[in-house]
């Protein structure tokens, strides 16, 4: 037996559809759509219905605090707001659609690691996903809501000196995913000053200091 995941489509839309925010993950977006793939799978011989999955991306993976932009933040913390009570509310009314096409429904996934307080707090939800959140990427140091302690650091060594005041390291770590962006990049830490050269920045072959 084939056990299958159904994932929704967590974006927040508005207008009619003319705004729209989020992870372009999967076209099933009211319970209507994936009641009805629920049923598909429900009539294929050897397919068992065993989950559903909707990680609020928008919510979970952008923060609300970012640096030198209050009013981007103030923006993106309404847009938040708004969205975490629109999916908390149709996420229950697909739980509730899929259940009546598959009663031992087995999962509800969840979240993001900047969503989870808030995720939690839904009955319809049985479990949370936390991804990057392990370990604490820099994207996390711009969120209101929650804080962590970085879990991972890169070392990278030194294998050019191309001038006083400059090291060039081996590699650049790795990019958080999402929309590029300085608030993706690794961060240097130690020792305490080193800053990305602005015209190289991190790269995956070297990266001066």
């Amino acid at each position: 037996t084939v056990r299958v995941c159904l994932e929704l489509d967590t974006s927040l839309r508005m207008f009619g559809g003319r705004f729209r925010v989020g992870a372009l993950r999967s076209p099933l977006h009211s319970p209507a759509q994936i009641a009805e793939m629920a049923r598909a799978v429900a009539r294929r011989p050897g397919f068992r219905l065993v989950g559903i999955m909707a990680y609020e991306g928008h919510v979970a993976g952008v923060g609300d605090a970012v640096a030198g932009r209050p009013l981007r933040s103030r923006a993106i913390r309404l847009m938040q707001s708004a969205a975490r009570r629109e999916l908390a509310e149709r996420r229950a009314a697909v739980v509730r659609a899929v259940r009546a096409v598959a009663p031992d429904l087995e999962f509800v996934n969840g979240g993001g690691t900047g969503s989870v307080q808030h995720t939690a707090a839904e009955a319809a939800v049985t479990e949370i996903a936390a991804g990057s959140g392990l370990y604490v990427p820099r994207l996390f140091d711009n969120y209101t809501s929650f804080r962590g302690r970085p879990a991972a650091l890169f070392a990278q060594p030194v294998v050019r000196r191309p001038g006083v005041g400059v090291v060039t390291v081996l590699g650049g770590g790795y990019p958080a995913s999402g929309a590029a962006g300085a608030d993706r990049l690794p961060a240097p830490y130690l020792p305490e000053g080193l800053r990305y050269d602005p015209q190289e920045g991190p790269g995956e072959v070297q990266t001066p200091l």
